[in-house]
């Protein structure tokens, strides 16, 4: 079975629902009977390279929120994915571009998918555990060779446009899908699913719910 699913490295709930669908397909003993193909989709296209307010800070400028309503949703949030087993600092990250970032996800995937599968996960790792600037080229070509690729290639990747063309097919192929937030899984292209269920992708549940892109910049 086939299932693609369409994801950014700043979206917390990508993160979430990620770690939910890996630990429900072992759970049910289905990770042999079941290809996971990664899509990117860049959310926030004019996103800066460093936002000047943390998220918490970005709720309430964005919403227009008080600081403890908006402290309220980041806990929530970051209460959802500890239950997963994630370390998550959320209230403090700041909103970054992803684009460079998703274009070695793009070369990691024609390496391998175990290669990419360690590159997403410190790229995740990176920006909602550490805090750090995933549009940095230094943290992405320490994440990359981390991760097992050559880093003098992806440097060159870096300093080039290559694998633009790649995260751009991606995401209009998930706009020919419906895809207008992440994360997005779609089954065998027959079936899709905006939100991720908890344990099961179609079972009803806590839903870590999902980022909507184009609609603004969080942390502007």
């Amino acid at each position: 079975m086939l299932i693609e699913y369409w994801s950014d490295y700043t979206c917390p709930f990508c993160c979430i629902a990620e770690a939910r669908l890996k630990k429900a397909l072992s759970q049910m003993n289905l990770g042999d009977r079941v290809k996971l193909v990664f899509k990117a989709f860049e959310l926030y296209q004019e996103a800066p390279q460093w936002a000047e307010r943390n998220i918490v800070e970005a709720m309430q400028h964005t919403y227009g929120i008080s600081e403890a309503d908006a402290r309220a949703k980041v806990d929530r949030i970051e209460s959802m994915a500890r239950g997963e087993g994630l370390e998550f600092n959320y209230g403090t990250a700041h909103t970054c571009n992803t684009f460079d970032a998703l274009r070695v996800a793009k070369y990691a995937q024609t390496q391998s998918e175990e290669m990419l599968e360690r590159y997403s996960h410190l790229m995740f790792e990176d920006f909602f555990a550490k805090n750090l600037r995933i549009s940095d080229h230094e943290v992405i070509l320490d994440a990359a060779e981390k991760a097992g690729m050559k880093k003098s290639d992806v440097k060159g990747i870096l300093d080039g446009d290559r694998f633009a063309k790649e995260v751009r097919r991606d995401e209009q192929e998930g706009y020919m899908l419906g895809v207008r937030a992440v994360p997005f899984f779609a089954v065998a292209r027959k079936y899709s699913i905006p939100r991720l269920h908890r344990d099961r992708a179609v079972q009803a549940g806590d839903r870590p719910g999902h980022c909507r892109g184009r609609g603004g910049i969080p942390g502007s």
